[in-house]
């Protein structure tokens, strides 16, 4: 009797063990689908990222361009003096536009890295 006791003890341990075992497999299959989801999701957000990044830096590029060129023209002495005062305030507008850019820029890349 007591054998046979043991015996049952045993096989419903082995029996709560697989039970708890195929519920593990099931909560982690569960995860798995939920972390290829996020994974895509997270793929999707960085895609979305480097485009904003790339169109930022061809933004700046456009804009030290415009300044160098305002540059070329100031230096050429060919301006009325107003019309040197309205170019250097063209300047000055492209300057703060590029730098408010390259802030922005660092906020993406900043949020990226977090």
């Amino acid at each position: 009797m007591e054998k046979e006791y043991c015996l049952n003890q045993i096989k419903e341990q082995i029996e709560t063990k697989s039970r708890m075992l195929l519920e593990r497999k099931k909560y982690l299959e569960t995860i798995i689908h939920e972390n290829q989801f996020l994974g895509n999701v997270r793929n999707d957000y960085l895609k979305y990222n480097n485009y904003i990044i790339e169109e930022r830096l061809k933004q700046i590029q456009a804009l030290e361009f415009l300044n160098k060129y305002i540059d070329d023209i100031i230096i050429s002495g060919r301006l009325t003096r107003r019309d040197l005062n309205n170019k250097k305030k063209e300047r000055k507008k492209i300057i703060n536009e590029i730098l408010l850019i390259k802030n922005n820029l660092d906020n993406i890349i900043n949020n990226i890295n977090k």
